[in-house]
């Protein structure tokens, strides 16, 4: 009698659906970030080529790349010009022509340097204003850092105005001092043509080297400030659009232990095509992006050197939140498989919100706590009966 029950039970059993094994995941409630995330490298902000104002004979060039130079005490260059009785009336106009235009550039800068002082003026005291609203919470958080990202803008912006000042009143006294060797006549034979450096920086490299004969306007070297550095980053132009100036931006695998941190100074406004990798063609958009760290978190960090930059397009400190992959579409909307009673799945449609590299935000539809299946197969159907791997 016994052994015929148990026959029948295990029939029975047999024909009992059998569990499928799932991986679940908790419904949590708290912060989620979404970023935009590509390559990016480093590029020296302000960069400037050497050129020799006058034709002649380079002297070779004993600087070597990463030399220190001081503007107006370095030398560059020196340069035998050619006899000005063997310089042709073309030539002389030429280098009129240059003082001129070199004239017309130095009031420009002047005038350029007067608009970002102003600017700076103005962006300093609407951050310190916005300061005290803060302080009274009158303003927002995100408030308060936009006007100080307008005031650090604004101070960098002056700083670049008055470098360009700089380089242009160095340009006109070396446009002028080309001019009167090509139309002194009683020129030393043998006399060299000094060029000194126009701004204070390090050599990135060298142009011309050699000695030879040279042309005007020919680049002899490049100098800049390695220090002074900003980041690009190309972007698909469908990611470019939902990017803001003064955005958050968190700098990873460049090489140190910690993320650096930056902000989004500018997303250029005209795009360009790219091949990708699989040979398809995008649209991308370049964006640059400030350092906020001080220098001595990144003093290793060069020009050129790769850096994965993510920029925050929209950030939450509440939310309620899942694994991405959890979530399938169902008809029109989105929906979860949940562990119910009896370790049964249970379909439930919910809204989606935000969506970030390994989690989206849940409008409605979930509550933290909740347990939910990740990754769920075909198999796994409303009503099914499920186990959870372990």
């Amino acid at each position: 009698m016994l052994g015929a029950a148990a026959i029948i039970a295990m029939v029975w059993l047999s024909y009992q659906p059998k569990p499928i094994s799932v991986d679940t995941a908790k419904v949590t409630q708290g912060p989620l970030v979404v970023t935009v995330s590509e390559d990016g490298r480093t590029r020296i902000k302000e960069r400037y080529v050497v050129s020799s104002p006058i034709g002649g004979r380079l002297s070779r060039i004993t600087l070597e790349a990463g030399d220190l130079v001081e503007a107006g005490s370095t030398l560059i260059a020196e340069v035998e010009p050619t006899s000005p009785q063997l310089l042709d009336a073309r030539t002389r106009k030429q280098t009129e022509a240059l003082v001129k235009v070199t004239e017309a550039a130095q009031e420009r800068a002047a005038a350029d340097l007067e608009r970002a002082q102003s600017t700076d003026k103005h962006a300093t005291i609407e951050w310190k204003r916005s300061e005290a609203l803060h302080k009274q919470k009158l303003i927002s958080q995100a408030e308060y850092q936009n006007f100080e990202f307008l005031a650090q803008s604004a101070a960098a912006e002056l700083k670049s105005a008055r470098m360009a000042v700089q380089v242009a009143n160095y340009e006109l006294e070396q446009a002028q001092a080309a001019l009167l060797h090509t139309t002194e006549p009683n020129q030393i034979p043998g006399e060299l043509f000094k060029i000194t450096a126009p701004v204070c920086g390090h050599v990135l490299r060298l142009i011309q080297e050699s000695s030879i004969v040279i042309s005007p306007g020919m680049p002899l070297v490049e100098l800049g400030d390695p220090t002074d550095l900003e980041v690009i980053v190309d972007v698909l132009s469908t990611d470019a659009v939902k990017i803001e100036t003064g955005a958050r931006v968190m700098l990873e695998h460049w090489g140190g232990d910690e993320p650096l941190n930056g902000v989004v100074k500018r997303v250029e406004p005209s795009a360009f095509t790219k091949i990708s990798a699989l040979g398809v063609e995008e649209q991308r958009v370049w964006v640059v992006v400030d350092f906020t760290d001080p220098l001595e978190t990144r003093a290793t960090l060069g020009d050129g050197f790769r850096v994965e930059p993510r920029i925050v397009i929209w950030e939450s400190d509440n939310v309620i939140r899942v694994p991405t992959g959890a979530l399938f579409r169902y008809d029109e909307s989105w929906a979860v498989f949940i562990v119910g009673e009896h370790s049964l799945a249970k379909r439930r449609v919910v809204e989606r919100g935000q969506s970030g590299d390994f989690e989206s935000e849940i409008v409605s539809g979930l509550e933290a706590g909740e347990t939910i299946i990740v990754h769920p197969s075909g198999s796994v159907k409303d009503g099914v009966l499920i186990r959870v791997r372990e």
